[in-house]
Protein backbone atom coordinates (compact mmCIF):
# COMPACT_ATOMS: atom_id res chain seq x y z
CA UNK A 1 0.00 0.00 0.00
CA UNK A 2 1.24 3.35 -1.22
CA UNK A 3 -0.10 6.69 0.43
CA UNK A 4 0.69 9.84 -2.08
CA UNK A 5 0.98 13.16 -0.67
CA UNK A 6 0.04 16.26 -2.65
CA UNK A 7 0.88 19.34 -1.78
CA UNK A 8 -0.04 22.36 -3.98
CA UNK A 9 2.68 25.66 -3.95
CA UNK A 10 2.57 29.07 -4.93
CA UNK A 11 5.06 31.37 -3.93
CA UNK A 12 5.82 29.20 -0.79
CA UNK A 13 9.34 28.85 -0.40
CA UNK A 14 9.69 30.98 2.76
CA UNK A 15 7.07 28.27 4.55
CA UNK A 16 7.28 24.56 2.58
CA UNK A 17 10.44 23.34 4.22
CA UNK A 18 9.05 22.89 7.33
CA UNK A 19 6.34 20.90 5.34
CA UNK A 20 8.89 19.21 3.69
CA UNK A 21 10.88 18.45 6.84
CA UNK A 22 7.68 16.90 8.50
CA UNK A 23 7.70 14.54 5.82
CA UNK A 24 11.34 13.76 5.54
CA UNK A 25 11.03 12.79 9.38
CA UNK A 26 7.97 10.47 9.15
CA UNK A 27 8.68 7.06 10.77
CA UNK A 28 7.37 5.33 8.00
CA UNK A 29 8.65 5.57 4.78
CA UNK A 30 6.51 3.70 2.14
CA UNK A 31 5.03 7.12 0.77
CA UNK A 32 5.32 9.69 -2.17
CA UNK A 33 5.50 13.04 -2.20
CA UNK A 34 4.08 15.01 -4.89
CA UNK A 35 4.55 18.98 -4.96
CA UNK A 36 2.66 20.70 -7.59
CA UNK A 37 4.32 24.46 -8.13
CA UNK A 38 1.02 26.55 -9.60
CA UNK A 39 3.55 29.34 -11.45
CA UNK A 40 4.87 30.08 -8.94
CA UNK A 41 7.10 33.41 -9.36
CA UNK A 42 9.68 33.21 -6.26
CA UNK A 43 12.26 30.42 -5.73
CA UNK A 44 9.86 27.74 -4.84
CA UNK A 45 10.40 25.57 -7.21
CA UNK A 46 14.32 25.71 -6.95
CA UNK A 47 13.66 24.96 -3.41
CA UNK A 48 11.29 21.73 -3.59
CA UNK A 49 14.08 20.50 -6.05
CA UNK A 50 16.35 20.13 -3.20
CA UNK A 51 14.21 17.13 -1.70
CA UNK A 52 14.22 15.28 -5.07
CA UNK A 53 17.63 13.36 -4.68
CA UNK A 54 15.17 11.87 -2.17
CA UNK A 55 13.17 9.47 -4.60
CA UNK A 56 9.78 9.66 -3.07
CA UNK A 57 9.81 13.35 -3.30
CA UNK A 58 8.68 14.81 -6.71
CA UNK A 59 8.18 18.40 -8.08
CA UNK A 60 5.64 18.86 -11.31
CA UNK A 61 5.47 22.35 -12.51
CA UNK A 62 2.32 24.03 -14.27
CA UNK A 63 1.58 27.64 -15.04
CA UNK A 64 -0.49 29.12 -12.61
CA UNK A 65 -3.87 27.89 -12.52
CA UNK A 66 -4.68 27.61 -8.96
CA UNK A 67 -5.26 25.46 -5.99
CA UNK A 68 -7.75 23.52 -7.76
CA UNK A 69 -6.01 23.10 -10.96
CA UNK A 70 -2.74 22.03 -8.90
CA UNK A 71 -4.72 19.26 -6.82
CA UNK A 72 -6.02 17.51 -10.25
CA UNK A 73 -3.10 17.18 -11.35
CA UNK A 74 -1.52 15.72 -8.28
CA UNK A 75 -4.74 13.37 -8.37
CA UNK A 76 -3.74 12.56 -12.13
CA UNK A 77 -0.44 11.73 -11.06
CA UNK A 78 -0.05 10.60 -8.16
CA UNK A 79 0.93 6.84 -7.80
CA UNK A 80 -0.61 5.91 -4.30
CA UNK A 81 -3.52 3.50 -3.48
CA UNK A 82 -4.41 6.40 -1.01
CA UNK A 83 -4.02 10.49 -1.00
CA UNK A 84 -3.25 12.73 1.43
CA UNK A 85 -3.73 16.40 0.69
CA UNK A 86 -1.16 19.19 1.98
CA UNK A 87 -1.24 22.66 2.16
CA UNK A 88 2.19 23.84 1.84
CA UNK A 89 2.24 25.83 4.70
CA UNK A 90 1.08 23.18 7.19
CA UNK A 91 3.36 20.17 8.80
CA UNK A 92 2.52 16.39 10.08
CA UNK A 93 3.47 14.91 13.39
CA UNK A 94 6.21 12.58 13.24
CA UNK A 95 4.09 9.30 13.19
CA UNK A 96 1.29 10.64 10.93
CA UNK A 97 1.88 8.70 7.97
CA UNK A 98 2.76 5.19 10.10
CA UNK A 99 -0.73 5.96 12.19
CA UNK A 100 -2.51 6.59 8.76
CA UNK A 101 -0.90 3.49 7.75
CA UNK A 102 -2.16 1.06 10.73
CA UNK A 103 -5.38 2.52 10.65
CA UNK A 104 -6.07 1.84 6.80
CA UNK A 105 -4.93 -1.93 7.51
CA UNK A 106 -7.53 -2.31 9.64
CA UNK A 107 -10.69 -0.31 7.96
CA UNK A 108 -11.39 -0.58 4.49
CA UNK A 109 -12.75 3.02 3.91
CA UNK A 110 -13.00 5.33 1.50
CA UNK A 111 -12.28 8.19 3.45
CA UNK A 112 -10.50 8.06 6.75
CA UNK A 113 -11.02 11.47 8.82
CA UNK A 114 -8.39 12.56 11.61
CA UNK A 115 -7.94 14.98 14.30
CA UNK A 116 -5.49 18.30 13.84
CA UNK A 117 -4.50 21.39 15.50
CA UNK A 118 -4.46 24.97 14.51
CA UNK A 119 -1.06 26.86 14.74
CA UNK A 120 -1.83 30.49 15.60
CA UNK A 121 1.54 32.61 16.55
CA UNK A 122 2.02 30.75 19.64
CA UNK A 123 -1.18 29.86 20.51
CA UNK A 124 -2.45 25.74 19.61
CA UNK A 125 -5.63 24.33 19.56
CA UNK A 126 -6.70 20.81 19.21
CA UNK A 127 -9.53 20.19 17.26
CA UNK A 128 -11.13 16.56 17.38
CA UNK A 129 -14.40 14.90 15.66
CA UNK A 130 -16.69 13.83 18.43
CA UNK A 131 -16.55 10.20 17.44
CA UNK A 132 -17.68 8.12 14.82
CA UNK A 133 -18.43 9.69 11.00
CA UNK A 134 -21.98 9.26 10.48
CA UNK A 135 -22.70 10.51 6.51
CA UNK A 136 -25.84 12.35 6.91
CA UNK A 137 -24.11 13.89 10.20
CA UNK A 138 -21.43 15.34 8.79
CA UNK A 139 -23.05 16.52 5.51
CA UNK A 140 -25.26 18.56 7.43
CA UNK A 141 -22.42 19.62 10.08
CA UNK A 142 -20.68 20.85 7.39
CA UNK A 143 -23.19 22.57 5.28
CA UNK A 144 -23.82 24.70 8.58
CA UNK A 145 -20.57 25.86 9.24
CA UNK A 146 -20.21 23.81 12.57
CA UNK A 147 -17.48 21.43 11.03
CA UNK A 148 -15.09 23.05 8.08
CA UNK A 149 -14.55 21.46 4.79
CA UNK A 150 -10.92 20.64 5.06
CA UNK A 151 -9.45 18.13 2.88
CA UNK A 152 -6.11 17.92 4.09
CA UNK A 153 -7.30 16.40 7.18
CA UNK A 154 -8.52 13.61 5.48
CA UNK A 155 -7.56 10.50 3.38
CA UNK A 156 -9.36 9.31 0.14
CA UNK A 157 -8.94 6.20 -1.83
CA UNK A 158 -7.57 6.64 -5.15
CA UNK A 159 -9.98 4.42 -6.95
CA UNK A 160 -12.73 5.83 -5.19
CA UNK A 161 -11.84 9.34 -6.68
CA UNK A 162 -11.07 7.64 -10.11
CA UNK A 163 -14.37 5.62 -10.15
CA UNK A 164 -16.53 8.64 -8.97
CA UNK A 165 -14.43 10.87 -11.11
CA UNK A 166 -14.12 13.19 -8.27
CA UNK A 167 -11.95 16.38 -9.05
CA UNK A 168 -11.72 19.76 -7.78
CA UNK A 169 -13.35 22.30 -9.22
CA UNK A 170 -11.32 25.10 -11.28
CA UNK A 171 -14.02 27.90 -11.74
CA UNK A 172 -14.62 28.40 -7.63
CA UNK A 173 -12.27 30.93 -5.85
CA UNK A 174 -13.90 29.31 -2.24
CA UNK A 175 -14.99 26.43 -0.78
CA UNK A 176 -13.62 24.30 -3.57
CA UNK A 177 -12.23 21.98 -1.40
CA UNK A 178 -15.74 21.48 0.75
CA UNK A 179 -17.60 20.95 -2.48
CA UNK A 180 -15.04 18.49 -3.18
CA UNK A 181 -15.29 16.77 0.24
CA UNK A 182 -19.32 16.61 0.00
CA UNK A 183 -19.36 15.23 -2.96
CA UNK A 184 -17.02 11.98 -1.80
CA UNK A 185 -19.00 11.77 1.10
CA UNK A 186 -22.24 11.47 -0.11
CA UNK A 187 -21.17 8.93 -3.09
CA UNK A 188 -18.74 6.87 -0.18
CA UNK A 189 -19.32 3.63 1.46
CA UNK A 190 -16.97 3.43 3.97
CA UNK A 191 -16.39 6.26 6.26
CA UNK A 192 -13.44 5.72 9.04
CA UNK A 193 -12.15 7.51 11.80
CA UNK A 194 -9.13 7.99 13.27
CA UNK A 195 -8.49 9.58 16.46
CA UNK A 196 -5.63 11.43 16.29
CA UNK A 197 -3.99 14.17 16.05
CA UNK A 198 -2.04 14.25 13.04
CA UNK A 199 -1.68 17.67 11.32
CA UNK A 200 -0.89 21.47 11.84
CA UNK A 201 -2.92 24.15 10.04
CA UNK A 202 -1.15 27.28 10.94
CA UNK A 203 -3.54 30.59 11.04
CA UNK A 204 -1.76 33.31 9.28
CA UNK A 205 -3.23 36.69 9.60
CA UNK A 206 -3.60 37.54 5.99
CA UNK A 207 -4.71 33.76 5.14
CA UNK A 208 -7.86 33.66 2.94
CA UNK A 209 -10.80 33.12 5.64
CA UNK A 210 -9.41 36.59 7.65
CA UNK A 211 -9.02 38.78 4.13
CA UNK A 212 -11.94 41.20 4.11
CA UNK A 213 -12.80 41.67 0.83
CA UNK A 214 -15.49 44.08 -0.45
CA UNK A 215 -16.54 40.88 -3.70
CA UNK A 216 -16.32 38.39 -0.89
CA UNK A 217 -20.28 37.19 -1.77
CA UNK A 218 -20.64 38.04 -5.10
CA UNK A 219 -17.88 36.69 -6.29
CA UNK A 220 -16.65 33.99 -4.41
CA UNK A 221 -19.63 32.95 -1.95
CA UNK A 222 -22.53 33.01 -4.20
CA UNK A 223 -20.36 31.00 -6.86
CA UNK A 224 -20.57 28.21 -4.42
CA UNK A 225 -24.23 28.02 -3.63
CA UNK A 226 -24.88 28.10 -7.29
CA UNK A 227 -22.72 25.15 -7.57
CA UNK A 228 -23.98 22.92 -4.16
CA UNK A 229 -27.62 23.77 -5.63
CA UNK A 230 -26.55 21.25 -8.54
CA UNK A 231 -25.80 18.54 -6.39
CA UNK A 232 -28.24 15.87 -5.60
CA UNK A 233 -27.50 16.36 -1.43
CA UNK A 234 -28.51 19.46 -1.67
CA UNK A 235 -32.53 18.96 -2.01
CA UNK A 236 -32.15 16.75 1.67
CA UNK A 237 -29.56 19.46 2.94
CA UNK A 238 -29.50 22.79 0.95
CA UNK A 239 -30.94 24.49 4.08
CA UNK A 240 -28.65 24.10 6.66
CA UNK A 241 -26.46 25.88 4.08
CA UNK A 242 -28.43 29.13 5.21
CA UNK A 243 -26.88 28.90 8.95
CA UNK A 244 -23.46 29.54 6.79
CA UNK A 245 -24.34 32.27 4.89
CA UNK A 246 -25.81 33.96 8.24
CA UNK A 247 -22.76 33.51 10.18
CA UNK A 248 -20.86 34.81 7.08
CA UNK A 249 -22.96 37.84 6.76
CA UNK A 250 -23.10 38.59 10.50
CA UNK A 251 -19.20 38.51 10.76
CA UNK A 252 -18.54 40.30 7.28
CA UNK A 253 -21.55 42.80 7.65
CA UNK A 254 -19.81 44.10 10.85
CA UNK A 255 -16.29 44.09 9.50
CA UNK A 256 -17.09 46.14 6.46
CA UNK A 257 -20.29 46.29 5.51
CA UNK A 258 -23.73 45.47 3.60
CA UNK A 259 -22.36 45.09 0.50
CA UNK A 260 -23.59 41.83 -0.11
CA UNK A 261 -27.45 42.36 -1.52
CA UNK A 262 -27.37 38.99 -3.33
CA UNK A 263 -26.69 37.10 -0.62
CA UNK A 264 -29.12 38.67 1.33
CA UNK A 265 -31.89 37.93 -1.21
CA UNK A 266 -30.66 34.15 -1.33
CA UNK A 267 -31.20 34.24 2.55
CA UNK A 268 -34.30 35.91 2.51
CA UNK A 269 -35.93 33.26 -0.26
CA UNK A 270 -34.73 30.74 1.55
CA UNK A 271 -36.49 31.06 4.48
CA UNK A 272 -36.82 29.20 7.44
CA UNK A 273 -39.38 28.29 9.81
CA UNK A 274 -38.82 29.14 13.66
CA UNK A 275 -41.19 25.57 13.69
CA UNK A 276 -38.52 23.39 11.87
CA UNK A 277 -37.28 20.80 14.76
CA UNK A 278 -34.05 20.29 12.13
CA UNK A 279 -32.32 23.63 13.64
CA UNK A 280 -31.99 24.89 17.49
CA UNK A 281 -33.21 27.46 19.13
CA UNK A 282 -30.17 29.40 18.65
CA UNK A 283 -29.57 28.87 15.17
CA UNK A 284 -32.91 30.08 14.44
CA UNK A 285 -31.95 33.29 16.13
CA UNK A 286 -29.06 33.67 14.08
CA UNK A 287 -31.16 33.25 10.47
CA UNK A 288 -33.49 35.80 12.06
CA UNK A 289 -30.88 38.39 12.93
CA UNK A 290 -28.40 37.72 9.65
CA UNK A 291 -31.52 37.97 7.57
CA UNK A 292 -32.86 41.89 8.88
CA UNK A 293 -31.03 44.70 8.14
CA UNK A 294 -32.36 46.85 11.46
CA UNK A 295 -31.28 43.96 13.77
CA UNK A 296 -28.27 44.16 12.08
CA UNK A 297 -27.07 47.98 12.55
CA UNK A 298 -28.10 47.36 16.35
CA UNK A 299 -25.63 44.46 16.19
CA UNK A 300 -23.07 46.26 14.38
CA UNK A 301 -23.22 49.37 16.48
CA UNK A 302 -22.64 47.81 19.91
Amino acid sequence: MLISVIIPAYNASKTICATLDSLLGQTKSNFEVLIIDDGSIDNTYEVCATYTSEKKFRVIKQENKGVSAARNLGINNAKGDYILFMDADDFISKSAINEIYEHLEKNNSDIVFFNYYIKNNNEEMLVSNSGEIVKDEIIVNIMKGDVRGFVWNKVFRKSFIQKNNLFFSENLKYCEDEEFLLDSIWLSNKISYLNAHLYYYIQHENSFTNQKTNDFFNNKFLPYILSIEKKPYFKAYGKFLILKASRLRLYRFKTFGNYESELKKYIEDFSLSLFDGDFSFREKILYLVAMNDLLMRVYCSK
